[in-house]
């Protein structure tokens, strides 16, 4: 249930498609996801009441209760609840191409300027207009790209597509290559890097959209 109503929240937060899973508008919006919020809040008021039940030592045990006091104890709760939300994004079957831009479920927190588009979400999550996405879902016959060299989805239009060739700057982005295996995690390396991703997304798009409409 609380997840269900987190994801009402979570769409209404972010500029993201309806098909986005849950786990991946979890890691763009950087907060802990509200199961772990409620569990910590609930841990939070046990211990405070002095309730030292199993909830409370499942989490922290009574030598660093005693050692670190409430605060010091409440940090340690946090720090183990980021850790469970790491193992659950690393083995979820969702969001993966989410995954290759965060792949540490506490790096948006830390960027107060993370606040993508709806164009550079549509890169980042996967879903969107591109004709891989619709192919996939059956609204479109032919999942090729304008360019005729590939399929369009995310990292054809990203890294490889021609026609976007004169407004691509890889560096610029953060996109590095490292023995043939190319990682967009950099791309939120920097607020730089960030902006020029959200630029470039904006430009394909419009152009694509451009193209369509001719």
């Amino acid at each position: 249930m609380l997840e269900s109503c987190e994801r009402v929240a979570l769409y209404g937060c972010l500029k993201v498609c309806r098909t986005v899973s849950t786990e991946a508008m979890e890691i763009l919006m950087g907060e802990l996801p509200w199961n772990f919020e409620a569990r910590m809040r609930s841990i939070a008021y046990r211990i405070k009441k002095g309730m030292i039940d199993d909830v409370v030592l499942e989490w922290v045990s009574r030598t660093i209760l005693d050692e670190k006091g409430m605060k010091g104890s409440m940090k340690y709760v946090q720090e183990k609840m980021y850790e469970k939300w790491q193992e659950k994004w690393n083995a979820s079957e969702k969001g993966r191409v989410t995954q290759e831009f965060i792949p540490e479920v506490s790096e948006i927190r830390k960027k107060e300027w993370f606040d993508p588009s709806l164009y550079a979400c549509y890169l980042m999550t996967g879903h969107g207009s591109l004709n891989q996405f619709l192919y996939d879902r059956k609204l479109r016959e032919d999942p090729m790209c304008d360019c005729g060299k590939g399929s369009e989805n995310w990292k054809h239009v990203l890294i490889e597509c021609e026609l976007y060739e004169d407004i691509r700057n890889l560096n610029e982005m953060g996109i590095r290559t490292n023995a043939g295996i190319i990682s967009v995690s950099g791309c939120l390396d920097t607020k730089e890097h960030f902006e020029r991703l959200n630029e470039y997304a904006r430009m394909v798009f419009e152009r694509r959209k451009n193209r369509n409409e001719q």
